[in-house]
């Protein structure tokens, strides 16, 4: 493995503000409608758990998926496996979809039309980071935490190898040469 350096990217305190900007932004979205957060794991945990604490007295419920996503280069098809599903059905539901980070939106998109095709009342999607550069397919999210360069990062739920996670800011992956 490459040897690599970290630099912050985001602040916990920047982190902090964003996440009750977002909650309130929510709270006036949805007025006195109920609605339920699905949380994309692993990285979108620590984000949704802290977004969850800022919605308190509100009716939210929330469930997690897990799913994996393997791009196909040559077929160019794109695979997406649900690891594990939603416990409850979401038709007739309001939805707000979690997630860490939309690069391409590949992944994203077809996560979408997975949804929809269980017919909630509203399909929401919030995105704790947005590397919006990258976009190859059609979807902008309805809330976003940070617009961030492309790079790869770690930090608040996000991994780098499988590490960091654990760190209370997002930083900046970089490999030294």
């Amino acid at each position: 493995m490459n040897n690599y350096h970290l630099e912050e990217l985001i602040s916990q305190e920047k982190i902090e503000k964003r996440i009750i900007e977002l909650a309130k932004q929510i709270k006036e979205d949805y007025k006195d409608e109920e609605f339920v957060c699905i949380g994309l794991l692993k990285g979108a945990a620590v984000f949704m758990t802290d977004l969850l604490l800022h919605l308190d007295s509100y009716k939210v419920s929330f469930d997690f998926m897990s799913i994996t996503y393997y791009p196909d280069k040559v077929n160019g098809s794109d695979d997406l496996k649900i690891l594990k599903d939603v416990d409850r059905p979401i038709d007739g539901k309001n939805v707000l979809v979690v997630e860490d980070i939309i690069g391409t939106g590949t992944r994203l998109n077809q996560m979408r039309d997975m949804f929809n095709a269980r017919k909630p009342k509203s399909l929401k999607i919030c995105t704790f980071l947005d590397k919006e550069s990258q976009r190859k397919k059609d979807i902008e999210p309805d809330y976003i935490g940070f617009k961030i360069e492309d790079c790869f990062v770690a930090g608040y739920g996000i991994d780098y190898n499988e590490l960091h996670r654990n760190l209370p800011y997002v930083a900046k992956v970089v490999i030294d040469k």
